[in-house]
């Protein structure tokens, strides 16, 4: 398992959601230098919070893939104020859920207990099989005083499963605050905007958050 200086790279979240997906890459062109690269068949379709760049992306085009967004005025091994990230996970979606949620556990001594909950029919835009899923690491790290909260969904595609996330690291008790409000926000309206899109197969992507 990678070390805790490797899992404040991506925070520690994000990095053990990199881990649960290891070990199941087919044998694939593998883009590990985090340059962004095309990818082939589905992906999230989501808006990206204003300010939002695309920062880091490692994988195969064809298999298992993550990409980090970030505000571009910081650095994406230390950011604070914004992180959002999507990834495809060569798994089914209780099974990814299952390895998330170990991962996240074996790296974080101070995680509050998770928050789950499956929404209703015809409240999200995605019509397949979802979760949701709410993190609050408390572990202090370098730039995250307060630990590292993120609001998480889980999204069962034709032939892999997507995880679409957003995290926050908040500096002072103010900030928790509205990084708790915002993760609210973020499952109230993300439910209603984000799905899949498969632009090979003729299903554009509303909100191309990848090179095409």
């Amino acid at each position: 398992m990678r070390n805790k200086q490797t899992m404040w790279r991506f925070g520690l979240i994000a990095g053990a959601m990199v881990l649960a997906a290891s070990g199941q890459v087919a044998a694939q062109t593998m883009h590990r230098d985090g340059k962004p690269f095309a990818v082939v068949g589905e992906r999230v379709d989501a808006p990206l919070p204003a300010g939002a760049k695309l920062a880091y992306m490692a994988g195969s085009a064809q298999g298992e893939f993550i990409a980090e967004f970030v505000n571009p005025q910081e650095d994406i091994a230390r950011w604070q104020t914004l992180f959002v990230a999507q990834q495809r996970v060569n798994d089914t979606l209780p099974n990814t859920v299952k390895r998330t949620l170990q991962a996240v556990q074996s790296t974080c001594d101070q995680l509050s207990k998770p928050k789950f909950f499956a929404p209703k029919k015809g409240a999200a835009r995605f019509q397949g099989q979802i979760l949701a899923v709410s993190l609050h690491c408390q572990q202090p790290m370098p730039n995250a005083p307060l630990g590292e909260l993120t609001s998480m969904l889980f999204l069962q595609g034709q032939k892999h499963t997507f995880k679409y996330w957003r995290a926050w690291r908040p500096q002072n008790p103010q900030q928790l605050q509205k990084a708790l409000q915002e993760g609210v926000d973020f499952f109230s309206e993300g439910l209603k905007q984000v799905d899949l899109c498969q632009p090979q197969a003729g299903h554009a992507c509303r909100h191309p958050l990848l090179p095409q």
